[in-house]
């Protein structure tokens, strides 16, 4: 039998019941990630959850992400052409790069930050399946 690793992802302590209800006795080993404290507390008290952990990493970037650069450029270019059929003004639809309080690269840069959380969580336990527990599911 394949080594088999759930993650489960329980965004809110009021699904705590929908991830008590799962048979997890196929798996070899089972994870829970969430960023409600609540749900880490009350996981300690199931024995079936091998490992509780946050979904997003507290990770402050002191500026930009050059990935999140490499994307505004992207933008910037697809704009600039826009802006060559007289429609906008370049000036209006350039993004700007600001690390703190720009929405557009803020949007952008916390996107990255929750895939590379997500990726990080893959490879620390070798996840063989997902579930997500929220309101409509």
């Amino acid at each position: 039998m394949n080594k088999r690793n759930l993650l489960i992802v329980c965004l809110d302590i009021r699904d705590i019941k929908k991830v008590r209800k799962l048979d997890l006795s196929y798996y070899s080993k089972v994870i829970v990630a969430s960023d409600d404290l609540r749900v880490h507390q009350d996981c300690k008290n199931f024995n079936k959850i091998d490992e509780v952990t946050f979904l997003q990493k507290a990770v402050s970037y002191p500026k930009v992400s050059s990935n999140v650069v490499d994307m505004i450029d992207k933008v910037n270019i697809y704009f600039e052409k826009v802006s060559e059929q007289s429609v906008f003004d370049k000036k209006d639809l350039f993004w700007q790069y600001h690390v703190e309080g720009g929405y557009t690269t803020q949007r952008l840069q916390d996107a990255l930050l929750a895939i590379e959380c997500i990726y990080h969580i893959f490879d620390k336990y070798m996840i063989n399946k997902l579930i997500i527990i929220g309101p409509n599911n």
